[in-house]
């Protein structure tokens, strides 16, 4: 029998859902019709997956609760999802309503996002090329992959304007990283319960006339991130109005564990930990790019807020903010760069032609970035060819890799014509934008 106790979390649990639910409404634009919705309170319906992954029912893990009713779709009903998984949830063949001017179509749920580091979920569409054979087309993924934990429930919204009047097919991506390295005394064993999703809706919103209506979108990378390194948000507004916003002013929230590295443009006032920076005004339908760089002083999650806002009221404001996990690795778990160099003929005659081969390899267990070689060439030789990346510096050679993976080499040569007798000798370094643990290496 029931001792009570599990009576009050449940009560606690409905009130909280109500709390949010009525805050949400509260936010959402007035003038939003919805024309499809799942909330899974009659089980799988017509959903299916493509393995076993996907379950649909109440959590006894994650977030215990799904965010609305009993039921949702979740990874982890009640375990962690098994290791080197990737299916999708595929929801019914959904057909979209047409729409009229000033109208957009929105896709929006609630979800709960718990994954370990480079393991991501996703969204696609599928779209029915023709009704007679049946023939549709492969699935685009739309909307920004999710990744890190967010660990409570949260709204997403996806644009599907560009898809009304079509029939389509939602899918659900879960992907775990299938090509992770198991070290000889090491492979991870799995303690993330992936995604959680509920309350999906497909909604008509219609614009207010002459209103400018903002987006946001941000990027988080590289994932993961060393201490000491540069983690960089890329971030784009957009205004889907029909009328110009502005004052546009991008706001990021920034935790205390990291320092600034670099703003888009002047004007940026960091108060306190909150980044403010004005943008653009932004006429129908333009967008504005940029980034800002900073340098994680911590090691752990690392979670960013941004906000887009202009004078105009905005019709819309659910997709207006947003958020980033990142995860920050301790200096134990950097890049490990290496660099070798061979010459070849060695000896070689005056007047011929000499060619240095650069060996760049990452022992470490995670990929470095900006990955840089630099060549101190000797006296006496002019260089007559070098590979496609290697131009001449100050004072030297570089050339410039980019991203090298854990484990991976990267070969560069330049080759050199000798002019004078006698022991030519060639220095060369190596650097990339994380820390390096063994820079003597």
């Amino acid at each position: 029998m029931n001792n009570g106790s599990g009576g009050v979390s449940w009560l606690f649990g409905l009130v909280r859902v109500v709390a949010i639910l009525a805050a949400v409404m509260a936010a959402m634009p007035s003038q939003a019709d919805i024309t499809w919705e799942e909330d899974f309170e009659t089980g799988w319906g017509l959903w299916k997956t493509d393995n076993g992954v996907w379950q649909v029912g109440t959590p006894s893990v994650g977030p215990l609760l799904c965010f609305g009713g009993l039921n949702c779709a979740e990874t982890g009903l009640s375990a962690v999802y098994p290791r080197w998984t990737g299916r999708n949830l595929l929801s019914p063949n959904i057909q979209l309503p047409a729409l009229g001017a000033g109208e957009e179509l929105h896709l929006r749920y609630w979800q709960w996002v718990n994954y370990y580091v480079g393991d991501y979920g996703s969204q696609y569409i599928s779209t029915e090329q023709d009704p007679v054979t049946g023939v549709w087309l492969p699935g685009t993924e739309i909307g920004a992959r999710v990744t890190g934990a967010s660990n409570v429930w949260a709204p997403y919204d996806i644009d599907l304007t560009a898809y009304a009047n079509k029939k389509v097919q939602i899918q659900f991506g879960h992907y775990d990283d299938n090509t992770e390295t198991c070290f000889p005394s090491y492979c991870r064993a799995n303690v993330s319960y992936g995604r959680y999703i509920d309350n999906i809706t497909i909604e008509k919103v219609i614009l207010s006339s002459g209103s400018a209506n903002l987006s946001l979108t941000m990027t988080a990378s590289p994932e993961p991130v060393p201490v000491g390194g540069i983690l960089s948000y890329g971030y784009t507004a957009t205004n889907h109005g029909a009328s110009t916003a502005h004052s546009v002013t991008l706001t990021i929230n920034l935790s205390q564990a990291v320092d600034l590295h670099s703003t888009p443009v002047s004007g940026c006032a960091l108060g306190g930990r909150t980044l403010t920076c004005p943008l653009p005004d932004l006429a129908a339908g333009a967008q504005v790019k940029d980034k800002v760089t900073i340098v994680p002083k911590v090691e752990g999650t690392l979670v960013a807020d941004a906000q887009v806002a202009a004078d105009e009221s905005d019709p819309d404001q659910t997709d207006n903010s947003v958020q980033r996990s990142s995860t920050i690795l301790p200096l134990s778990q950097q890049a490990d760069l290496g660099l070798s160099v061979q010459d070849h003929p060695d000896p070689v005659v005056v007047g011929d032609f000499l060619t240095y081969t650069f060996s760049a390899v990452n022992f470490g267990a995670y990929a470095a970035t900006g990955v840089i070689i630099s060549a101190d060439l000797p006296d006496g030789v002019s260089v007559t060819a070098a590979s496609d990346d290697c131009n001449e510096a100050v004072g030297n050679y570089q050339c410039t890799i980019g991203d090298l993976p854990s484990a991976a080499q990267a070969l560069r040569e330049i080759t050199v014509k000798t002019a004078t007798v006698g022991t030519l000798n060639l220095s060369a370094t190596i650097a990339a934008t994380e820390e390096d643990p063994n820079a003597g290496q």
